[in-house]
């Protein structure tokens, strides 16, 4: 053979060869990316988590929070110190990678656990092709360079533990599909043993519903076990007496002076909780405006029917001649150094029937528009959450209605309506009402800074997590409403900022 020809056909082959190399390589690249595409995050989260953050666009999530007008005043909820680190170091991280985050690694979710505090979280990120070094890269950036970093071993995989420069620790576990740091590497384990185990959040089916029937579009998705609401500063009791449910996934969407939670639950079962006992029940129609004194600040329209055991003397008696509703409405007396008034109003039939049967079932004397001292009963507790109340409950009759609460909040409450001062008008009530549905399950409208600040006894109907965060809520008005279509759980809850 000519050693033309045979140059001509070595150099045939490498490039053929080449070409194949190239092309091997390709394939390998897409296949580790679509590898990384698929893996669901979901997989590694601990069933014992009680919230999961979940936002396909990280970059965008956090430049629309730094958007709103409260964060422009400096107002921040610090509820994850693991999203409060990733917020004041985005930018950062951005100018390490010029055309952006990866697909891959947009893709983030936060799982918060119990105890609740700010660093009993996890965050979990997918990575792309070359992430894994970024990612390396910018935790380095951030440690304490005078303390090295530590590996642990557990179960065969590694976790990593990273110094921070304000004397606290990083975990962290680092695959080439993906990263999962926490401020716990207790939390870390849990993970591990989550992936190892393949029983993750996913094993419940209440969740596994949720994701398949799941809204879409938001700027992030929130999933919240309802199970794990605790209502106001120390009311255990209530809570426990009626469980909320399973999960419930909103849509979270921010937008100037407000953020917006849609919410869906479709997990209907027998069991006696809340949202399933809101499923039974006839829509309410309208606002309580006209019903409650222009001082409220807190105000809870729901169905009589969900009071629970209350003694058979007034459930005879509301099942005679209540309407659908009752509202709670917490308001201020012009006497400003008591504690707040509390009245329950529930609309009845024919106000003068109504009237003179509850005087006989109690034995009292009837005279129109008198105070009845009422027997003791638990239907005041369960619709307003005050437990310990020292003082009589009396009930009275205005403008077809029944008004329930002790002597001096009835006054108030009288005098202020009679002077026609009514809550239709007020700014706050007006504002919140513009954001929710004439027809609904459930309502409640509440000005947080003033329930924020009252005694535990007048603010059991409000959870926990809002007193923890006090200092970010107490700049905002708040309705949440609960709207039940074909036997589907729509819990709707809106924040208004007020300003400064």
């Amino acid at each position: 053979m000519k050693i033309r020809a045979l140059i001509r056909m070595v150099l045939t082959l490498s490039a053929i060869l080449a070409c194949m190399g190239i092309v091997a390589l390709m394939y390998t690249r897409m296949s580790a990316t679509e590898k990384a595409e698929d893996f669901d995050l979901y997989t590694l989260v601990p069933s014992s988590s009680t919230v999961i953050v979940d936002t396909q666009d990280v970059t965008e999530f956090i430049k629309s929070l730094n958007n709103l007008n409260c964060s422009q005043d400096g107002n921040f909820l610090y509820v994850s110190r693991l999203f409060s680190l990733l917020k004041d170091h985005i930018n950062t991280l951005l100018d390490d990678v010029p055309h952006g985050l990866s697909r891959q690694m947009n893709n983030m979710l936060i799982s918060f656990h119990a105890p609740d505090n700010d660093r009993q979280q996890v965050l979990y990120c997918r990575l792309g092709a070359g992430d894994y070094n970024l990612v390396e890269h910018f935790i380095k950036k951030y440690c304490d360079s005078s303390f090295p970093t530590k590996y642990f071993d557990y179960r065969g995989q590694e976790i990593r533990i990273y110094p921070m420069p304000n004397d606290e620790f990083l975990s962290c576990y680092l695959t080439s599909e993906f990263f999962v740091i926490s401020y716990q590497k207790r939390l870390i384990e849990e993970v591990i043993d989550t992936r190892l185990s393949k029983e993750s959040v996913l094993a419940d089916k209440s969740l596994q519903r949720i994701r398949t029937a799941g809204k879409t579009g938001g700027q992030a998705k929130v999933y919240l076990r309802m199970q794990s609401l605790s209502m106001g500063r120390s009311n255990d009791e209530l809570c426990a007496s009626m469980p909320f449910g399973g999960w419930t996934e909103f849509l979270l969407t921010m937008n100037g002076d407000a953020v917006y939670c849609s919410g869906m639950n479709n997990d209907n079962d027998s069991s006696p909780n809340f949202m399933n006992l809101l499923r039974k029940q006839t829509p309410l129609q309208g606002f309580p405006g006209d019903l409650l004194p222009k001082t409220t600040y807190f105000l809870a329209t729901q169905s009589v029917s969900d009071i629970q055991e209350y003694d058979s003397l007034l459930s005879d008696f509301l099942k005679s001649h209540a309407c659908h509703s009752a509202t709670t409405g917490f308001f201020q007396s012009k006497d400003t150094l008591h504690t707040p008034c509390a009245i329950v109003s529930i609309p009845v039939l024919l106000a003068d029937v109504a009237e003179k049967d509850l005087a006989v079932r109690i034995n009292a004397y009837y005279k129109p528009l008198s105070l009845y001292e009422l027997p003791a009963n638990t239907l005041f507790t369960q619709f307003t959450g005050i437990m310990n109340i020292d003082e009589p409950l009396y009930a009275t009759f205005r403008r077809e209605t029944m008004l329930i609460g002790t002597k001096r909040s009835v006054e108030a409450y009288l005098e202020q309506t009679q002077a026609e001062e009514f809550l239709e008008g007020n700014p706050f009530y007006e504002a919140a009402i513009v954001n929710v549905s004439d027809s609904y399950n459930f309502l409640v409208l509440v000005d947080m800074q003033q329930i924020l600040q009252q005694p535990d006894d007048y603010a059991r109907l409000v959870p926990n997590f809002f007193f923890r965060n006090a200092d970010f809520f107490n700049h905002f008005l708040m309705s949440v409403q609960f709207v039940c279509v074909e036997e589907v759980l729509y819990p709707n809850l809106v924040l208004l900022y007020k300003g400064e």
